[in-house]
């Protein structure tokens, strides 16, 4: 490992390349709220979308709207530049996203080093804070998790460099305005600046006046993006938590996190025990208290502290490596590597599928394929790709004008006559319907043949019991060949 601190510069250009290839291969979204809360807002007020495309939260007021102007300012870019097509332009948010955060994570090491004990260690600490399997696959996102966890620790990193207090405060608003749920890590922090910063009052002032005054420009933004006065983060509090509207998406116990998490949360607790004053648990743990507070979880929402994670393993390392004789080192080192094998091949899995469940692979190929088609698309209720959700349908990827679409409950309800031999006839189907041998009768009988499925097959055999997405979620294109 000390090769990569020898041959620093390609190692880093390795990593370039890595989030390149991330970018392009991750199209889609993780998460329905990264397209329809953001690209489809931005959409909107450019005069793409219809109002009634809408999710709930626009007319809600619930949203923070600067990640979806800076969205709109890239779009309105790419547009005069001709670069219109929507799988392009998305694209390049993933570029943009990925590019901010190589540039946060080398900022973000150069400041955390001085928590490195021992040289050795510098390497395996480059590893886990760039390629640390799930890091490129947040990194890459145009999501509001990513941009605030992004901005919150940018501002962590001004805070370890000792920069102005008006300027911490200003990126820790900035992260605010991208997900309000990152107030639970800010408070943390400010905790800890008050407790452990010299002039701690006046320091501590000055970072949350600067705060307040990004907030009040983010309530001229809202107010400007939804066409009246709005305060964003009360109309969110009101909606979720008063209202409880988020619970009626699944609710979770209180543990739900801390069981989720489970070695993360061994090593925070680790380290709270043996340095009660470390920045980053005190930024850690109100983060997942404050969610698991909040009855609706989902994983994502963690993501924008995913970055301290590295941190977190190596302080936890260091400290317990520290104690043990040469035989005990050997097993963990054996481990260590074992680990970072195991964190390359979920690397290679996830840097060769669309995001999330690749809910965009068909329909990005169907968009590239046939556009210069009549199409009949025949699909069932588990392979549709090109369903609503939540009876929203994303309008910025999907070019239906060409398209023609019967669904089916299942296989079994096919019928000859949703065939029509003057038209390119495609049928998406689900790879676990195929568990009826009839299906596959069926199929071979009306000659449709694969063409693409959401997942490579090579991918879907290697990571089988690695990748759960890959598993059972596989979608599958058919194209029927003339008799």
């Amino acid at each position: 490992m000390q090769l990569i601190i020898q041959y620093k510069k390609l190692f880093f250009i390795v990593v370039f390349l890595i989030y390149l290839l991330f970018s392009y291969k991750n199209d889609g979204y993780y998460n329905p709220d990264e397209h329809f809360q953001i690209i489809e807002f931005a959409n909107y007020k450019m005069g793409n979308t219809p109002l009634e495309n809408l999710a709930w939260e626009y007319e809600a007021r619930i949203r923070p709207t600067l990640q979806s102007t800076i969205c709109m300012g890239i779009f309105t870019t790419l547009n005069s530049l001709h670069i219109s097509a929507p799988f392009s332009q998305s694209f390049i948010l993933r570029v943009i996203s990925a590019l901010a955060c190589l540039l946060v994570l080398i900022y973000f090491s150069k400041a955390a080093s001085q928590f490195i004990k021992q040289k050795e260690n510098e390497a395996l600490f480059y590893i886990l804070t760039y390629l640390f399997f799930f890091i490129p696959i947040i990194g890459v996102r145009f999501t509001s998790e990513n941009w605030s966890g992004l901005s919150f620790l940018l501002a962590l990193s001004l805070l370890l460099k000792n920069k102005s207090p008006w300027l911490i405060g200003l990126v820790l608003g900035i992260s605010f305005l991208f997900r309000f749920q990152i107030a639970f890590a800010i408070a943390g922090l400010i905790g800890w600046i008050f407790f452990n910063k010299k002039s701690m009052l006046s320091y501590t002032i000055k970072v949350i006046s600067s705060i307040i005054g990004i907030v009040l420009v983010g309530t001229l933004i809202d107010s400007w993006f939804y066409g009246e006065f709005v305060f964003t983060p009360w109309q969110y509090f009101y909606a979720n938590i008063i209202e409880d509207v988020a619970s009626s998406f699944g609710v979770s116990p209180w543990y739900y996190y801390i069981v989720l998490i489970f070695p993360i949360t061994i090593l925070t607790i680790y380290v709270l025990i043996k340095q009660p004053s470390n920045i980053f648990i005190w930024c850690i743990i109100p983060f997942i208290l404050g969610h698991s507070v909040v009855a609706h979880k989902e994983l994502r929402f963690l993501f924008p502290l995913a970055y301290l994670i590295p941190i977190t393993i190596i302080i936890a390392y260091e400290d317990i490596t520290k104690q043990l004789n040469e035989k005990s080192m050997r097993i963990i080192n054996f481990l260590v590597y074992a680990c970072l094998i195991f964190n390359i091949i979920l690397l290679i899995g996830h840097a060769n599928k669309s995001a999330g469940r690749g809910w965009n692979e068909i329909p990005k190929f169907i968009s590239k394929n046939y556009t210069d088609k009549q199409v009949n698309l025949i699909y069932t209720r588990e392979g549709n790709n090109y369903r609503s959700i939540r009876g929203l349908f994303p309008d910025f990827y999907y070019d239906r004008t060409n398209i023609d679409g019967y669904y089916l409950l299942n296989l079994n309800n096919f019928q000859d006559s949703l065939i029509e031999p003057n038209k390119t006839n495609l049928l998406l189907i689900e790879k676990s319907e195929l568990k009826q041998k009839e299906n596959q009768h069926l199929l071979e009988y009306h000659s449709f043949e694969l063409v693409k499925t959401n997942v490579p097959n090579w991918l879907e055999t290697a990571f089988k019991n690695f990748l759960p997405p890959l598993d059972d979620k596989v979608k599958m294109l058919y194209i029927q060949r003339k008799k």
